[in-house]
């Protein structure tokens, strides 16, 4: 399973301007208490808090990174497994899915009966523009060619060129909010596929034609995942001016500041959820 973000076509122009810096860990629930030598509790998976929102405005949280089945952005996030309507009340989260998914019969309706969206363009338009706030679109912005590199330890995060939800928050005024899930990429393994190789390269010619990626993965036992605790950060919001026509430089202010951000958050918890020091998120 893999969700996406508009494609770039829809989204080269992209702008922003907004405000508010990621703060200390405000809230945070689990299934367990029981805390681990690395931050993270006993029991995956975690969702933390360190800042609050507003329920009478919309918001855009970029998830990071993709991994290969975004179990973190499923669990916290479509379900009640970490508490999200106890830590964030008045709001409801709506993860996003590629269209792909949604033209299968049956498992289309499985994955609407559990709060998925397509990531659509229009989808997206339509939730950050609901009147009366509380909406929150989830969205794992390195899309399908990230799950490609989703191994254990993997820092890589394909955002440079991700521009579209950007563009997005613009033209609706809806906050955003960076998201990274800690432990994200250790719960499969991949069969090798380096930059170059045979399979890669099948991969990434097969991307474009069926809207997804193939990410060939095994976890214990087969499709079962590693037991690796997974510890989702909630950033702060950086608010966006409603901008109905954003021009480039806009959005590439915004998006550099979303960015900036990111990187912000992840170097603060790092060491709580056991990543080295010498350790750096790699942007491409």
């Amino acid at each position: 399973m893999e969700t996406g973000t508009p494609h770039r076509q829809e989204a080269a122009d992209l702008p922003g301007s907004a405000t508010g810096p990621s703060g200390d860990t405000s809230g945070t629930t689990s299934p367990s208490r029981l805390t681990t030598g690395a931050g993270c509790v006993s029991s995956a998976p975690q969702l933390v808090k360190t800042a609050e929102l507003d329920p009478s405005h919309n918001y855009l949280f970029g998830f990071h990174p993709h991994g290969v089945l975004v179990i973190g952005a499923f669990s916290n996030f479509c379900t009640e497994a970490t508490g999200f309507s106890r830590l964030f009340p008045g709001f409801r989260p709506h993860l996003l899915m590629l269209p792909f998914w949604f033209h299968l019969p049956v498992f289309r309706d499985c994955i609407m009966l559990s709060g998925l969206v397509s990531s659509a363009k229009a989808s997206i338009a339509y939730l950050l523009s609901r009147p009366g706030g509380g909406q929150v679109a989830v969205l794992a912005v390195g899309g399908p060619l990230e799950a490609l590199e989703a191994k254990p330890g993997a820092l890589s995060l394909r955002i440079r060129n991700q521009k579209g939800f950007v563009k997005l928050a613009l033209e609706h005024g809806a906050s955003l909010v960076p998201v990274f899930s800690f432990g994200e990429n250790d719960v499969f393994q991949q069969v090798p596929n380096p930059p170059g190789s045979w399979l890669r390269m099948a991969q990434e010619a097969l991307q474009p034609l069926l809207r997804l990626s193939l990410p060939l993965f095994h976890g214990r036992l087969g499709p079962l995942p590693f037991r690796s605790h997974i510890c989702t950060v909630v950033g702060a919001p950086i608010q966006v001016r409603r901008s109905p026509r954003p021009g480039r430089a806009q959005v590439d202010a915004l998006h550099a500041l979303y960015v900036e951000r990111l990187t912000q958050l992840f170097e603060e918890h790092k060491a709580r959820y056991g990543v080295p020091a010498d350790q750096h998120l790699i942007l491409t």
